[in-house]
């Protein structure tokens, strides 16, 4: 039997018929002649709330103390007109014909001037959309090779596989994930005095250090533990080989681990080393272009924002050291990685409570 729908009513509504059904109460008290401080205390309002509707009540009745609605001037959109300006907006500022897809507040201004034929002031926008639920984001990126379809096939079908086998198997779950620092600092927001905006001094080389870095877990999620190995320049076969020799020492038993196809991931030595690990280790893909599903892409989000961020360094050796900080930060705070875990969305109901 199918239900109809109820159709939510807004925030600022519900409120006022909240306080209006809270006075009505107090009207009924107000009839049994209890003390206004009484009253007070049963409806958990102050003495001179109560009076002031002691007085309403006198005048007017019950009328006295019904809910006004909310107060200032009609709104001059309607409901169809902002679901029409919300449309449009949705599509794009490229399906607009704009030549950059960011929605600036002069643009959507032009937006509902065509869409309402009223036109308002930039400023003025910014009421309207918070109005409407809207806020001020910054973008993810997503590669145009991307394909959802594949991605929720393989949340749909091989990522409970792989967990099922780990189970069953009882061997651990590994997410392995590569990223890169040099001396010039990862820069993010600070506080500062106004108009003295901070300056973070570099020795302006790029050289640079590549950090592996694994997370593994139970296939439950549980018992989260991080493996952290930082490599001069970028990440090739050889180097994900030598991580791999130093994984299986500190790796106790079977684990089956996740990873891109990035070309060192492919390169034929990386594979032919791998067939003759199989005692011990599993490799299986994630999905292309869906860095989303990695919980180590989280951690290193983490580290790039707090550990890593706005570095002053001497030397690329300084580098290394807060590399290792950074990791025994996550090493003693399991539930941060946890965190990461619950962040990719692949422990949903095993991390739920």
């Amino acid at each position: 039997m199918s239900m109809k729908r109820t159709r939510k009513r807004p925030r600022s509504h519900q409120k006022h018929k909240k306080l209006e059904r809270r006075r009505l109460r107090a009207a009924k008290l107000f009839e049994k002649q209890l003390p206004q401080a009484e009253i007070a205390r049963r409806l958990n309002v102050s003495r001179e709330a109560v009076s002031q509707w002691h007085k309403a009540w006198q005048r007017q009745g019950l009328e006295g103390l019904q809910s006004k609605g909310h107060p200032g001037q009609k709104a001059q959109l309607s409901v169809k007109q902002k679901k029409d300006i919300e449309k449009t907006l949705l599509k794009g500022p490229i399906a607009a014909g704009y030549a950059t897809d960011v929605w600036t507040l002069d643009r959507m201004a032009v937006i509902i001037k065509k869409v309402a034929a009223r036109y308002y002031h930039p400023g003025h926008v910014w009421y309207i959309l918070t109005g409407m639920g809207w806020s001020c984001q910054k973008p993810k990126t997503r590669a145009k090779q991307r394909r959802e379809k594949v991605i929720r096939r393989w949340l749909r079908q091989t990522w409970p596989d792989i967990k099922k086998k780990a189970r069953k198997l009882g061997v651990k779950l590994g997410f392995l994930d590569e990223t890169g620092l040099s001396e010039r600092p990862t820069v993010r927001r600070s506080w500062a005095p106004r108009s003295k905006t901070p300056v973070i001094r570099s020795t302006g080389s790029w050289k640079r250090r590549s950090v592996i870095g694994v997370i593994a877990c139970r296939a439950s999620g549980r018992r989260p533990k991080l493996f952290l190995r930082i490599f001069k320049d970028s990440v090739n076969g050889d180097k994900v080989i030598r991580f791999f020799k130093e994984l299986r020492r500190h790796v106790k038993g079977k684990i089956i681990l996740l990873w891109d196809r990035l070309p060192a991931h492919r390169a034929k030595k990386v594979q032919a080393y791998l067939d003759t690990q199989k005692h011990w280790l599993t490799v299986e893909w994630f999905p292309g272009y869906a860095p989303e599903l990695n919980p180590v892409e989280y951690m290193w989000s983490a580290a790039k924002a707090k550990d890593w961020a706005n570095l002053y360094v001497e030397s690329i050796e300084d580098v290394d050291g807060h590399i290792r900080k950074g990791g025994r930060r996550f090493r003693r705070s399991p539930h941060l990685m946890t965190s990461f875990l619950k962040a990719s969305k692949l422990f949903k109901e095993e991390l739920s409570t």
